[in-house]
């Protein structure tokens, strides 16, 4: 019978590189390291800040089809973790089988030579899939070493977290396509998740530089101008007639703010009027931005990954703070809980023995106090029986002796 060993396989995310540690847990010794590098796709949602932990499994489908996790590689107490092999089909169609099949977390091994740019066009074309599940795209080479760890070991658990540095105020930076309506629509929809942070989250909008790079900069600067409040209150008529219309520019932003009452306007107009000599830093700021093909999301400074919805980003901001706000705790508590399951799993391995050892102990004891209990009543049942049988033959004696006496 093959020993099985439990590793943890610890996956530690910066922007560029990553880190790749094995641990024993039995002796929490670390035995080997190595650098590795994955590519996380336009799709997802991602521990930011947190750690997810989970049993990692390599299943033999391709996931181009809904697929069940066998008996051999599931179990409902255990958070599942899949490696695939990737595929003709689009890779976020094997992510949505892979989360319909309940894996927490998909890995996806590149085949040879196979260029991830060409895999995540595809992912850009398919908008209508909506995937939740964390995926990471890995080489050919790691995806065949994480195959033989597997195999050799039979268990090997996996710990993979993007951190986050921890401050008590967020900075949330949009750089912004003027005619990506999804990026507004999203700041829209994000309005009830953001102003939860109140001033604990500042949220800044970058416009990406065209062709009339001083409209562009003035309208970030207007942008720039409006707080939290300010921006959410703006936002529907400034989709609605300016974005929606494709004349994203200060002029129709004035447009809006000016509907309101006056002191905002007044605000407004001031913040602008000291900022406006700031267009030549702004216009630089945009060009270095602008080579980025679609719009994007930073939290303090780190490029966010993954699908951009309001909750999704919602928790990636809540990764982000030294102490979590009242409305980001049962956050902490769904990875914690997540967190220490892995101590969990450990603790009942090793009490497994003892466990059973104690089960036939005291199952060997009831047997014995039953069987000791039915011997002291069989006793009393078959003494009263024997008394009986002994009562009647001496009764029968002495009438048999009484009758011969009668007779002689």
């Amino acid at each position: 019978m093959r020993a099985k060993h439990v590793f943890t396989l610890a996956l530690l995310a910066w922007p560029l590189s990553s880190h790749l540690a094995f641990i024993k847990d039995s002796q929490s010794r670390r035995f080997g390291s190595s650098s590795i590098s994955y590519v996380l796709p336009p799709f997802g949602k991602f521990p930011y800040g947190r750690e997810l932990f989970g049993k990692l499994s390599y299943d033999f489908k391709t996931g181009c089809s809904p697929f069940a996790l066998t008996s051999s590689n599931h179990s409902s107490d255990i958070p599942r973790m899949l490696l695939l092999d990737s595929a003709d089909c689009n890779i976020k169609l094997q992510a949505l089988n892979a989360e319909n099949a309940r894996a927490k977390l998909l890995i996806i091994s590149k085949a040879e030579n196979e260029d991830e740019s060409e895999m995540f066009e595809r992912v850009l074309k398919s908008n209508h899939i909506k995937v939740s599940i964390p995926t990471l795209v890995v080489s050919h080479d790691i995806g065949e070493k994480l195959k033989e760890l597997i195999d050799e070991t039979g268990e090997l658990y996996l710990k993979f977290t993007l951190p986050l540095p921890k401050h008590d105020h967020v900075d949330l930076d949009v750089f912004a396509g003027k005619k990506d309506k999804a990026i507004w629509k999203f700041l829209v929809g994000f309005k009830n998740y953001a102003l939860q942070f109140r001033d604990r989250l500042s949220i800044k909008v970058n416009i990406f530089s065209s062709e009339d790079k001083d409209v562009d900069a003035t309208l970030q600067i207007a942008l720039e101008c409006l707080d939290n409040v300010q921006l959410f209150e703006v936002l529907p008529s400034f989709i609605s007639t300016c974005v929606d219309s494709e004349n994203v520019s200060k002029a129709c932003l004035d447009s809006q703010v000016n509907a309101f009452d006056k002191t905002f306007v007044r605000q407004y107009s001031t913040c602008f009027k000291i900022n406006k000599s700031r267009v030549d830093s702004v216009k630089k700021e945009q060009s270095q931005e602008s080579a980025e093909k679609s719009s994007f999301l930073k939290i303090y400074g780190f490029v966010y990954h993954g699908s951009i919805r309001p909750m999704n980003v919602f928790e990636a901001v809540c990764g982000g703070f030294m102490e979590s706000p009242g409305n980001c705790l049962y956050l902490n508590n769904k990875y914690v809980l997540n967190k220490d399951f892995h101590s969990i799993v450990n603790q009942k391995r090793k009490h497994k023995t003892l466990v059973i050892l104690a089960s036939l102990f005291v199952t060997i004891l009831l047997l014995f106090v039953v069987g000791f209990l039915l011997c002291l009543i069989y006793n009393k049942i078959y003494q009263k029986t024997l008394n009986e049988k002994v009562g009647e033959m001496v009764r029968d004696s002495v009438v048999q002796y009484q009758s011969m006496r009668d007779n002689v």
